[in-house]
This record gives structure tokens, C-alpha cells and sequence, in this order.
């Protein structure tokens, strides 16, 4: 497959999470209390629940009072889904447990299931609230771990990995450099962040390096399915985008096992 056609399918994608968000008008009637009500009908699904304090978009402060809240619904079994809802905001994060990435676009992909369980979230506020939350922007963010060992061998093998490292790596004296670059483009309601860090991930209760890679869009919306439909599928290919243009396509074929299928 050519660059110009996207991302091929990998047969071992490096990915750990992804993040998916709509952000919606405010409703202040949200809150843990009544979210009680919402998690008895989803409870044998995601039968795991916590209060964390809700999150804002950047220079967002909430004043001097108590913090919104935000409440976790985890799902059952490994617990590789997560729906996070605020007054503002629902996410369905998916992390990789003992199972496999789900994919994004597939029939059964994360896009169709954050699209259905935004839509019966809905159907619970049009029943609490006589309105359902009216999207306004996505948020769509994939972390990949490329593991040491695993995915490259050392500094050199880093840099033929990231080529965009390379020159960096070159100047360092110790064979594992920490690294920690940060990306922002903002245009017209658009956010492309890009994070790249070292990081220690533990696997077979081994500690392990790893470089980690944060890629996070945010894009308007419209308020209909199709709209957030479209609004995820172009931040996807986005983020793919992102993956392709650090990755080379001849080490993505070598080290995450492209067969052509």
C-alpha cells in the first residue's frame, strides 16, 4: 500500500490506548450522584466505577470552589474499556490488557462502539434532562509504546526507527537517552499534539524501556452521528498520518510484521 492510501494494516501495532472524546455543551445537572442512576442500567457491563476530578481544556480554570467531577465506568473482566463522563465532556477509552487492539474502523472498531455508547448516554440525558448533549468537537488520541527488545535494539536502531531522532541520538554518550520532544499545531479550530517521551513499562514483571508516543487531535464537530462519524474518521487518518511520517514504511513492514493482508 502507498503512503498516499494510509496506513497500512499492521499485523502487531505498537498501540497501548486510544482515547476517544466528544466534547458537548455544557450540562451542569451532571454529576456522580445522578450518574449513579446512569451506571445500575450499565453495571454488569462496566461494573467498576471511581470519581476523579474532571478534566478542562488548556487555560480552563475552575475557580476557587470545589472542582467538577468526572466519573469512571470500567469495564468487566480486564477492564480494557473505560467510559469517562463530566459535565462537558464523554470519552470511551480503550488500554491494552491481556487482549488485542480492536482496530478503529472496522465494523466492530472503537469509532462504531464510542458512536454507540455516546448515542444510549444520550438517550439517558434526553430522559433526566428533556434534551440530549449537543456535540461541538472530538477529541481523538492514540498513545504507542515501541518497546526495547522488542520493537528496536538500541540507540542506533532507535534512530533508524525515528529518523527524526537520529541526529539527536548521535550526539548523546549514554546508550539510553532520556527524550522527551513536544509538537502543537493549532488552525481554525484544529489541534494536532504530538508527544514523544522515554518511559519504563513493565511486561512479564520485567521493568523495560520503552519510547512512547502521544498523538492527540481535537476537531469540530457537527451535533448528528454522520458529523461525529466524519469529524473521527478524518482525525484518524490524521493520527495515522502522524504514525507514517516518523515511521518510515520499510521499518514499519520489518518491525510490526505488514504481510500485505
Amino acid at each position: 500500500m502507498s503512503e498516499s492510501l494510509g496506513l497500512e494494516k499492521l499485523k502487531n501495532p505498537p498501540v497501548v490506548e486510544v482515547v476517544c472524546g466528544v466534547y458537548f455543551e455544557s450540562l451542569q445537572g451532571i454529576d456522580p450522584v445522578l450518574l449513579g442512576t446512569y451506571w445500575q442500567d450499565r453495571r454488569s457491563e462496566y461494573p467498576g466505577r471511581e470519581i476523579r476530578e474532571a478534566v478542562s481544556l488548556p487555560g480552563v480554570r475552575f475557580g476557587t470552589g470545589h472542582p467538577p467531577l468526572r466519573t469512571w465506568f470500567v469495564s468487566g473482566g480486564n477492564g480494557s474499556f473505560v467510559i469517562q463522563i463530566q459535565h462537558d465532556r464523554f470519552y470511551l477509552n480503550w488500554r491494552l490488557r491481556d487482549g488485542t487492539y480492536p482496530r478503529f474502523s472496522t465494523e466492530d472498531g472503537l469509532k462504531v462502539r464510542v458512536l454507540k455508547e455516546f448515542e444510549v448516554f444520550s438517550e439517558f440525558c434526553r430522559s433526566e434532562f428533556g434534551k440530549a448533549p449537543k456535540p461541538v468537537s472530538i477529541e481523538l488520541g492514540k498513545i504507542d509504546h515501541f518497546v526495547e527488545q522488542r520493537h528496536w535494539e538500541d540507540k542506533e536502531d532507535l534512530g533508524k526507527m525515528f529518523p527524526s531522532l537520529r541526529d539527536i541520538l548521535s550526539l548523546t554518550k549514554t546508550d539510553a537517552p532520556n527524550v522527551l520532544m513536544r509538537f502543537r499545531d493549532d488552525r481554525e479550530g484544529n489541534s494536532l499534539q504530538v508527544a514523544m517521551s522515554t518511559a519504563v513499562v513493565v511486561e512479564n514483571e520485567q521493568k523495560t524501556q520503552a519510547l512512547r508516543l502521544e498523538t492527540t487531535i481535537v476537531r469540530p464537530s457537527g451535533s448528528t452521528v454522520d458529523e461525529l462519524e466524519d469529524a473521527f474518521s478524518v482525525a484518524n487518518t490524521e493520527a495515522n498520518s502522524v504514525f507514517m511520517a516518523l515511521i518510515p514504511k520499510i521499518e514499519r513492514d520489518k518491525r510490526f510484521q505488514f504481510h500485505g493482508s
